[in-house]
């Protein structure tokens, strides 16, 4: 934000863009906003490679599979298939396993 006196005017200087950060660190922060400790990534990671919900981030996952947009959830997918080589379709069936075993209410997992 810029106060300027009134009258004059300022040449606009080009943003700098802040980092970007991954949909798998986007998606851990989205899912840890109400609990702590907060999850991380690679925890994020290794419940979708395997399919299993370790006690201390059972919460983290069920809000981020009930409330997380989907474009956030597709882009997690797509962050997996081309880093770690998980076919999408895998990826995908490991989250609706989850999200059974956590009773998510999202109707898409159903």
């Amino acid at each position: 934000m810029n106060v300027a006196p009134s009258g004059t005017t300022r040449a606009s200087s080009p943003r700098m863009a802040s980092p970007s950060r991954s949909a798998l660190e986007r998606a851990a922060s989205t899912a840890s906003v109400s609990y702590q400790p907060v999850m991380s990534a690679k925890q994020l990671v290794g419940a979708l490679l395997t399919g299993t919900a370790p006690d201390p981030i059972r919460p983290h996952l069920q809000v981020l599979l009930d409330e997380a947009p989907m474009s956030l959830l597709a882009k997690v997918v797509d962050e997996l298939h081309a880093d770690q080589g998980v076919e999408r379709s895998h990826v995908w069936s490991q989250m609706r396993h989850l999200a059974h075993e956590l009773q998510c209410f999202r109707t898409v997992w159903q």
